[in-house]
């Protein structure tokens, strides 16, 4: 019932909330985003699609490093 034992109690109560908070906020985040089906698994998949343009610069690392 002393003061400073007032203070500790609101600070962790307040703490509490933050991260009870934080939490549920994180959780209703993490159900309402929809999950997205990656049809790109592999270098293959990429190589047989048609819908994403993928290519390298004509002087670039890349391009260089697959010429080998």
């Amino acid at each position: 019932r002393s003061l400073s034992g007032r203070i500790v109690g609101g600070v962790w109560w307040f703490f509490t909330l933050i991260i009870i908070s934080s939490y549920t906020a994180n959780l209703a985040a993490f159900l309402t985003v929809e999950r997205m089906v990656s049809p790109i698994e592999s270098a293959e998949d990429l190589a047989k699609q048609t819908e994403i343009a993928y290519g390298t610069l004509d002087s670039g690392s890349t391009k260089e490093f697959f010429r080998v």
